[in-house]
């Protein structure tokens, strides 16, 4: 990986590179459309002089060679090898343009810090030709549907955002909190004349001195807005916003969306709503106590306890562990999800009173019967073992 080195797949009109050089990176830009590209030649002469910015006149494409390619009348930005794509703004003419592949690319150029692609719904071609062993740290793809995020989660990348187009804020939603659990992301947006004394729409200045033209991807990587999220949080917020569960002037079915996503060697933190969450809280406070990571026991083994398990790496990249399950079940036997022994309720009262077990913690483990458990467990309490609830106060 080349940390000076962007791609810029989906060039348009070129504000994009513009920020990337501005950053001092090297490019590598790709663009299928002939006169966006000539006027990219012209725009950033220099930077293709001293070797900054490679400019590539192609498409990408799942095998080399010339196909057609829909230019859109009204709107640049929605040309697609796709004509139905390039039509939603009214008119589309065809031009035949010189296509590669994706892989081509990266061999001949290397592969980037950055990897950014907005190619009007074949984004995924680059996704797929990504090599796990020697991939960018970054990258953003228009979402378009969760595909997008499966694909990149097949290639190792772990930690996603979310991020509107419209005002470059990170998309979250919290169902049990208001209507939208962001404040306001409205972003003032004036009309005035950018570097080049074009007038466009542009977005304030930020703290380095850049103004982001309306319609352009924006920050990348670390600069993003918010915390980096788990995969079901960013496609929780995504699918909660194309649904329509926003409030008003926070974006909704008609915004549109990219998806920034990164690999980390330890998972991004879990939403406050996800009861697995709730599990880390809990181990870490008790880790506090003891000076030491937790070990700790999950009362129930239904369901609740198979989805919080399949997000155990999140505890257990803090070294704390779920020891075993608690059931009463007969049809559990010995082994119940994830591999954990599983003891009925009376065994586990027995081996605490016989100091034969000293869990550090019991977690309760149902979203329907925290009550009836919690009764349950009072013998357990009895004999000292803290026991906590995910959903109501103890």
């Amino acid at each position: 990986m080349h940390t000076d080195l962007i791609y810029d797949v989906g060039m348009n009109n070129g504000d994009d590179t513009a920020y990337y050089l501005f950053k001092g990176c090297r490019v590598v830009a790709v663009e299928a459309n002939p006169v966006l590209a000539d006027a990219a030649r012209r725009r950033f002469a220099d930077a293709i002089a001293d070797g900054r910015l490679a400019l590539l006149h192609c498409g990408i494409g799942p095998q080399a060679g010339t196909a057609p390619f829909w230019v859109c009348d009204e709107n640049s930005a929605w040309s697609s090898f796709d004509p139905k794509a390039a039509r939603r703004a009214g008119r589309a003419h065809p031009v035949d343009v010189p296509c590669r592949t994706f892989d081509s690319v990266l061999r001949e150029h290397g592969v980037p810090l950055y990897l950014k692609v907005d190619i009007e719904g074949y984004d995924e071609l680059c996704v797929q030709a990504i090599d796990p062993a020697d991939r960018p740290r970054f990258v953003s793809i228009e979402i378009t549907g969760l595909s997008s995020l499966v694909a990149l989660q097949a290639k190792g990348y772990n930690a996603f955002k979310c991020i509107s187009q419209r005002t470059h804020r990170q998309v979250r939603y919290d169902p049990h909190g208001p209507t939208d659990a962001q404040a306001s992301i409205a972003t003032d947006w004036e009309y005035r004349p950018d570097a080049a004394g074009r007038h466009a729409w542009m977005r304030a200045p930020g703290p380095n001195g850049w103004a982001f033209p309306f319609g352009s991807t924006g920050p990348f990587g670390e600069d993003t807005d918010g915390d980096w999220q788990t995969a079901e949080a960013a496609a929780f917020a995504y699918l909660a916003r194309r649904l329509g569960h926003a409030a008003a002037g926070q974006g909704g079915p008609n915004d549109w969306y990219d998806l920034h996503a990164t690999y980390r060697d330890v998972p991004p933190a879990l939403p406050v709503a996800d009861p697995a969450a709730r599990v880390c809280c809990i181990l870490d406070a008790v880790g506090r106590t003891l000076g030491r990571p937790a070990q700790a026991w999950l009362f129930g083994a239904g369901r609740h306890t198979n989805r919080l398990l399949q997000k155990r790496e999140s505890w257990e990249s803090a070294g704390h562990r779920i020891a075993g399950l608690i059931d009463d079940d007969p049809a559990l036997a010995e082994a119940g999800p994830a591999g954990l022994p599983v003891w009925p309720r009376a065994r586990f009262e027995a081996a605490i009173a016989a100091g034969e077990l000293a869990p550090d913690a019991v977690i309760l483990s149902t979203d329907t019967f925290e009550d009836h458990f919690w009764q349950l467990t009072a013998a357990i309490r009895a004999r000292g073992v803290p026991v906590y609830r995910l959903y109501a106060p103890e």
